[in-house]
């Protein structure tokens, strides 16, 4: 190797060590260590670098690719919920289950709509699709009742009548309740419906958002201020994303202890402001199938805002039940966008 390849070779080794950190992180709670959820934040990023290695090396000398195969090889387990390539079915059986989970909070937000427009235009969308099962977090339609269509099509069960998760159902609803996380927007419910001859325990859960607002990274990238001050903000940013990391983890754990004592297979729909290398979802996939994992393609990403591909939405599902279909609908009107699961 010249001095430059060796140069090289050297970055790519401290690349090995930060790829297995970032790794590693996933297995950590944030309520031991909350600094590990930024670190495995980091592993899309160390994982593509690694594959820029290895095209560099198959040129310049392929037997140096190992190293970056053996980080890639060392994150196997975590990759599977970043990339996928899944066969898209021919078609869905008549008797699958069609369920949608949407993070609905933004629909129609700066558009022009006034409220009413915006929730007719939600009912709409919501009809024409005929579901069997909605699961919203951040319920656009509130306490708005589906004008004559919520005794002849679809029962509902809220949160609360203003705000936080709901679920709709085209099936009776045999039992129902909450998973009280002890706020409102960020919240769980769950119903118990029976669809033809099974019964299921659905769940939809929104938990806690980060509320890091437009403002503060704003500020992050004003460059026109103290040094001082800009340290501070920074601090002041990570320190907000550790602090609802640690309670996401909390309330994983307490939705977790509930889906435990179900009775009936678990279909767990909602919006956990967590990547699939975090260890929160580590903590839901020990206990659930993940509708990706089983029936995705590609880099799937779930949020419609300024982060592309991430994937903070889910629909996790008892390792009983078969998923059939998974898709991202990528038409929407909220800053997340939907997802369409069919399940048997």
């Amino acid at each position: 190797m010249n001095l430059f390849q060796k140069f090289v070779y050297g970055i790519n080794g401290l690349l090995l060590l930060a790829t297995l950190l970032s790794c590693g992180a996933t297995y950590i709670d944030p309520e031991s260590f909350w600094p590990a959820s930024l670190v495995a934040m980091t592993l899309p990023i160390f994982l593509a670098v690694n594959v820029m290695f290895i095209i560099y090396w198959l040129i310049a000398k392929p037997k140096k690719i190992l190293i970056s195969v053996i980080a890639i090889l060392s994150c196997l387990g975590t990759m599977q919920g970043l990339i996928q390539f899944n066969k898209s079915p021919k078609e869905i059986p008549s008797d699958g289950i069609e369920i949608y989970s949407y993070n609905s909070g933004g629909y129609g937000h700066g558009e022009g709509y006034t409220w009413y427009k915006r929730i007719n235009a939600f009912e709409k969308w919501m009809l024409e699709k005929n579901a069997d099962i909605y699961c919203f977090q951040e319920n656009v339609l509130e306490c708005f009742e589906l004008k004559g269509h919520e005794n002849d099509t679809y029962k509902a069960h809220r949160f609360s009548r203003e705000h936080g998760t709901s679920i709709y159902s085209k099936h009776p609803i045999l039992n129902r309740g909450k998973v009280d996380f002890g706020l409102i927007t960020n919240s769980c419910v769950w119903i118990d419906v029976k669809i033809r001859k099974d019964t299921f325990r659905i769940y939809s859960a929104h938990l806690k958002s980060n509320r890091i607002t437009p403002d503060d990274l704003t500020e992050l990238n004003d460059i026109n201020r103290d040094y001082k001050k800009n340290i501070s903000d920074t601090k002041g940013v990570l320190s907000k994303y550790g602090k609802q990391s640690t309670t996401r983890s909390q309330q994983a754990k307490q939705l977790l202890a509930h889906i435990n004592k179900s009775p009936h297979k678990v279909i767990l729909c909602g919006d956990f402001n967590e990547p699939p290398q975090s260890n929160v979802y580590k903590q839901v996939s020990k206990v659930l199938k993940d509708s990706y994992i089983e029936k995705g393609f590609g880099v799937d990403g779930t949020f419609a805002g300024k982060l592309p591909f991430l994937r903070i939405d889910y629909v996790m599902v008892d390792p009983a039940l078969e998923v059939l279909s998974h898709e991202v609908i990528s038409e929407t009107k909220s800053d997340h966008f939907p997802l369409r699961v069919f399940i048997k």
